[in-house]
């Protein structure tokens, strides 16, 4: 959406599914959602995973193990950049309108912990190889300037439970 007396808004997303090679596609049920994009996890071809916002502002996290022919809810978080590294364990962020914190669940998604990482206000990435090693990237700052933002790219060894950190200046640009 564009408001030209307010400026820009967004836009609504759905989840839309294909069983014949793209030929046709459904909606997920509960899958429209506004304002930001839906996370999506796949670890396998039956196992998936989808977290978002409804239009009403409320959050869910929804898992199939049928390829998608069916969901279900487990829980009411909105776990950004999700990626489960296999059935029980998955990590992703949470963002609390102020900041976002990395999120982590043994249990297959139903609860999450949140914690936060150090020097990151933004987290933009997640990628993990198995449940102990991964990355996270990020910015010090939720400005979509790149003045006076740094770019952040932490490592863990432990599952999120610490960080090593690389700063990436900002005269070097801030990449995706």
């Amino acid at each position: 959406y564009y408001f030209p007396t307010e400026g820009q808004g967004s836009g609504d997303y759905s989840v839309v599914r294909s069983n014949d090679s793209g030929r046709h596609w459904v909606e997920i049920a509960r899958s429209r959602m506004h304002t930001t994009e839906p996370s999506l996890s796949f670890p396998d071809a039956k196992t998936g995973w989808i977290s978002g916002m409804s239009v009403d502002a409320s959050t869910w996290v929804l898992r199939t193990d049928d390829a998608g022919a069916h969901w279900r809810m487990l829980s009411e978080h909105f776990i950004q950049n999700m990626q489960f590294i296999n059935s029980r364990v998955g990590v992703g962020s949470e963002f609390d309108g102020s900041s976002s914190r990395f999120a982590r669940t043994l249990d297959g998604g139903r609860t999450w912990t949140r914690d936060a990482v150090p020097d990151v206000k933004f987290i933009d990435k997640v990628f993990f190889l198995t449940p102990e090693i991964g990355w996270i990237a990020g910015t010090n700052e939720l400005s979509g300037q790149l003045s006076g933002r740094v770019g952040i790219v932490l490592r863990t060894t432990d599952g999120g439970h610490s960080w090593k950190s690389c700063r990436i200046p900002v005269s070097l640009g801030v990449a995706d």
